[in-house]
């Protein structure tokens, strides 16, 4: 079995108060918080940190900028990688991400990610003055000629493109990033047109929240789209992205739970019942599926339980073709799961 990788998704906005569902106990954006723990994850021997790409979310709207904390994660890190899951294609030019990543890459020794997605929360791009695209395929089409311009503007001297969204004429992009021949691009994606993309073009792969036999059929899809192209879908890393809550004991299990609660009333984990419905929180689930909610399994599409519970759960997930667990901890701002992630599973499976 393949040595598993594993990292955190950094909180940027608060999830307390029933308002964000990836992460229920942190209240409030703060930068030392993030800092402290983000330099814990690399003593702790975490692999990668990965930051979320929004405008307007969680409690009031207030969320950090992802560049920005990216940038100043990577100023006080000195080995982990870093990258944004995933940068939202229409906030920001190609060609002027192509230079953001090239000159971060060179600040931090190249340690960057590139992850992008075509863009999924029309009030963001609406509240910005931003282009909103109604129709799926044209964000997808947006986002592939993005992809396009920054791998020319990374591999290219004076790169020429034009496309139906965007154009560059002779766009220099120097320094290149240290990385050769470029960062490792990262598509977050499920659709079919998507998964497509992602043989074309990826380096990495990640989906989220996703049961075992979802996530294969996913990783089948991307696999049947490698073989067509000619491509060896072993060059791709694929991920898993999911909530965790572990805990030593079943009864430590249980407090973490009752402490979620009392901040979230409504969250649905329970260890009584398998099956709970989602309530209109300020997450995918209001603006994909409506004020109606979801129907979910949290410990099918999550991972919940002891150290041993989790470790099998993981081997599942590695069975399929996972080789990268990306966590988002429901009990941060705690670091318990992390340090305890670090202690009993890194070791059972690396």
């Amino acid at each position: 079995m393949n040595q598993a990788k594993f990292s955190w998704i950094v909180p940027t906005c608060s999830g307390a108060h029933d308002t964000h569902i990836e992460m229920p106990s942190y209240e409030r954006f703060q930068y030392s918080t993030t800092r402290e723990t983000a330099l814990l994850c690399e003593s702790l021997g975490y692999d990668s940190l990965w930051i979320p790409d929004h405008l307007i979310f969680g409690d009031r709207g207030e969320v950090a900028e992802c560049w920005t904390l990216l940038s100043a994660l990577a100023a006080v890190t000195k080995r982990i990688r870093l990258g944004p899951l995933v940068l939202c294609e229409a906030h920001r030019n190609p060609a002027l991400v192509a230079k953001m990543v090239s000159t971060l890459d060179n600040i931090c020794e190249g340690r960057v990610n590139y992850g992008v997605g075509a863009g999924w929360r029309k009030i963001e791009q609406v509240s910005y003055g931003l282009p909103w695209l109604e129709k799926p395929s044209d964000r997808v089409k947006r986002m592939e000629e993005g992809i396009e311009i920054v791998r020319r503007m990374w591999t290219e001297d004076r790169p020429n493109f034009k496309g139906s969204y965007y154009a560059i004429r002779d766009a220099t992009c120097n320094p290149k990033p240290v990385q050769k021949p470029h960062p490792p691009i990262w598509i977050a994606a499920h659709g079919e047109k998507m998964l497509k993309l992602v043989a074309k073009y990826a380096d990495g792969w990640n989906w989220m929240s996703t049961t075992v036999d979802e996530h294969q059929k996913l990783i089948d899809t991307i696999r049947e789209s490698c073989k067509r192209i000619g491509r060896n879908h072993d060059s791709i890393t694929m991920s898993w992205e999911g909530r965790i809550l572990i805990a030593k004991s079943r009864a430590d299990l249980k407090e973490k739970i009752d402490a979620v609660h009392r901040l979230n009333p409504h969250y649905p984990l329970s260890l009584d019942r398998k099956v709970m419905e989602v309530p209109a929180y300020e997450s995918v689930q209001r603006d994909v599926l409506g004020a109606s909610g979801e129907v979910i399994d949290f410990r099918a599409q999550g991972l919940v339980g002891t150290p041993e519970e989790v470790i099998e759960r993981m081997r599942r997930y590695m069975d399929v073709g996972v080789q990268h667990f990306i966590l988002q901890f429901l009990d941060y701002p705690s670091t318990d799961g992390i340090e305890l992630i670090a202690e009993k599973v890194m070791p059972a499976l690396r």
